[in-house]
C-alpha cells in the first residue's frame, strides 16, 4: 500500500506559518478544508493545545506527525517530563508529547506510518495498524498490531510493541541491567538491546552505534538514520 512516496515535506506545503484551527487532529484539519501540508494548531484534549506538522499529501493525507528527525539540532536525550509534554520545532525536529499522543490515539484503530531515509539517500517505510499508547499510569505503553512495509518490522517482531516508555531518568525496560541510558539515547519503547530507537543520538553520518537513531531491520545494523518521520491517522 505504501510502496511509493516522496519526502513528506517536499510537496504541497503551506508557506504561511502556523495556521490556527479548531481541529482535534490533522484528519479533522483536512476535513475542515485545508489541503496543503504545514504547521497547524490542534487541540488533542480540552486542556492541551499543540502546534503540529500535518502531512496532508502522503497517501491521501490526514497524517498527524508525532516525531521528526531532520538535522540533529534538537537534543532528544531528555527526561521523562520533556517527553510527556513534548519539545522541539514542528517544522524541523519534534516530539509531540506523550500526554497529547495518548489523547489523540485513545479511540484506537489508528494507523502508524514511519518514513526513514539513510545517509546514502534510500527511503523505506514501516506501516502498522492498531496504533495507540496507554495512559500515564501505564507509562504510555505502546500498542500495535499488524505490520507491512519495506523497512522490516523492528517493533512487533522483537517485542518492543507492548513495552512501556523509558527515558534517561525513568527506566521501564524489562531487562535486568539498566540499558537506558547506558546503551541508548532518547526516550522510546525499549526492550533489552532493542531493534529500534528512533529518538536515539543523531550522528552526522551513517555511523553504526548502539545509541544512534536507528531501525535495525532497515539497514541490518544500528546505523544512524538521516531523516525520520513518525505519523498517524
Amino acid at each position: 500500500m505504501y510502496c511509493n512516496f516522496s519526502c513528506p515535506s517536499s510537496r504541497n506545503i503551506c508557506k504561511t506559518g502556523i495556521i490556527d484551527t479548531t481541529a482535534r487532529d490533522c484528519s479533522e484539519v483536512q476535513s475542515q478544508g485545508h489541503n496543503c501540508s504545514g504547521v497547524y494548531t490542534i487541540f488533542p484534549s480540552n486542556d492541551i493545545k499543540k502546534d503540529v506538522w500535518c502531512d496532508l499529501y502522503t497517501q491521501g493525507g490526514r497524517w498527524t506527525v508525532l516525531q521528526q528527525r531532520r538535522n540533529g539540532f534538537v537534543d532528544f536525550d531528555r527526561v521523562w517530563s520533556h517527553y510527556e509534554n513534548g519539545f522541539g520545532d514542528p517544522n524541523t525536529e519534534y516530539w509531540i508529547g506523550n500526554e497529547a499522543l495518548y489523547h489523540l490515539t485513545l479511540s484506537g484503530g489508528n494507523e502508524l506510518l514511519i518514513l526513514m531515509q539513510t545517509w546514502d539517500g534510500v527511503w523505506k517505510h514501516a506501516y502498522y495498524i492498531g496504533f495507540c499508547i496507554g495512559h500515564k499510569n501505564d507509562n504510555y505503553r505502546l500498542h500495535l498490531s499488524e505490520y507491512s512495509g519495506s523497512a522490516g518490522d523492528s517493533l512487533l517482531s522483537f517485542g518492543q510493541a507492548g513495552q512501556q516508555f523509558s527515558t534517561q531518568d525513568v527506566d521501564n525496560d524489562p531487562w535486568g541491567p539498566r540499558f537506558n541510558p547506558t546503551y541508548h539515547k532518547g526516550g522510546f519503547w525499549f526492550k533489552n538491546c532493542c531493534r529500534a530507537d528512533l529518538n536515539g543520538f543523531y550522528y552526522s553520518t551513517g555511523v553504526e552505534a548502539t545509541d544512534s537513531c536507528h531501525w535495525r531491520t532497515f539497514t541490518g545494523l544500528r546505523e544512524s538514520l538521516k531523516t525520520i518521520y513518525m505519523m498517524f491517522r
